[in-house]
């Protein structure tokens, strides 16, 4: 999942077209109206008021249509929001970077704001840290962060690694296919544990490690702040669940979805939903 999302040359949010909208694979919220964008908008003037100066970071903007139109809703509701607020923009795909000038720029102009946005790539991010107090957005980012996916087999916890099938690539379906393997790392059975989740025999699921490193270096860069998740999944005792006997990786491409990450690398999206108790705890 890191290669196919993340490698430098071929991942999905490394490289290629733009990822989001009509043309893309799937939408977000922003993506279909402003609701969404109007009501952040209130909750970081109220959030960032309290430190006078602060930066407003959406983090893994995509094209930044949120921070445009709450931009828009700023000047609807407080035309001096520019003298202290300052957004920043984190985005590593550089077709979505280019979009989120544009959108950025068309929002600052439209609105006579004299805002100075920052365009940054996450490690661009993490290098220079934040000088000043934060809130810091991620709008539907940790379900897109690798996780690590897991089964019980006769009583026993496995990770599911990924192996090439030989006789697979040979009569025209994908080379890669699932392996069960020891677990890579023990913080696995660990954050399973700390949920009180018991899989049932055969039952698959994902433990999202990398969004806990991620907050871990939020907490890092940020000297005071607010940090607001905005995503999809359960709690722990529904994310577990009998009927949830496959887990919650899906893939998206051209607004289609199914669960075989193995078609077209680094061509479609590929994500899990969050385990909120989890994340919550390790927050």
């Amino acid at each position: 999942m890191q290669l196919c999302l993340y490698d430098d040359t071929y991942g999905y949010y490394r490289s290629g077209r733009v990822r989001i909208g009509k043309d893309g694979d799937f939408y977000t919220s922003p993506g279909i109206g402003t609701a969404m964008a109007d009501v952040l908008a209130s909750f970081v003037l109220e959030a960032a008021r309290p430190f006078g100066t602060a930066e407003v970071v959406e983090w893994g903007a995509g094209t930044a249509r949120l921070t445009a139109q709450m931009m828009a809703e700023w000047s609807r509701r407080e035309p001096g929001w520019a003298e202290w607020l300052r957004p920043v923009i984190v985005e590593d795909h550089p077709a979505h970077l280019a979009a989120a000038r544009n959108n950025v720029a068309s929002a600052a102009s439209g609105f006579g704001t004299g805002c100075a946005a920052a365009f940054l790539t996450s490690g661009e991010a993490e290098s220079r840290g934040s000088l000043l107090p934060a809130v810091i957005i991620a709008n539907e980012l940790l379900d897109a962060l690798p996780v690590h996916r897991v089964i019980r087999r006769n009583g026993r916890l496995y990770e599911l690694g990924v192996a090439v099938d030989a006789e697979g690539e040979s009569d025209g379906r994908s080379p890669f296919c699932y392996v069960r393997m020891p677990l890579s790392d023990e913080r696995i059975a660990a954050s399973l544990d700390a949920d009180g989740t018991v899989l049932r025999e055969g039952q698959e699921t994902e433990v999202h490690l990398p969004a806990g490193e991620w907050l871990e270096r939020i907490a890092r860069l940020v000297p005071e702040g607010v940090l607001l998740i905005a995503d999809y999944g359960h709690e722990a005792e529904e994310y577990a669940a009998a009927h949830r006997m496959k887990g919650t990786l899906l893939c998206y491409s051209r607004h289609v979805v199914h669960d075989d990450p193995f078609l077209n690398p680094g061509e479609q999206d590929i994500t899990a939903h969050l385990n909120f108790t989890a994340l919550r705890r390790m927050a």
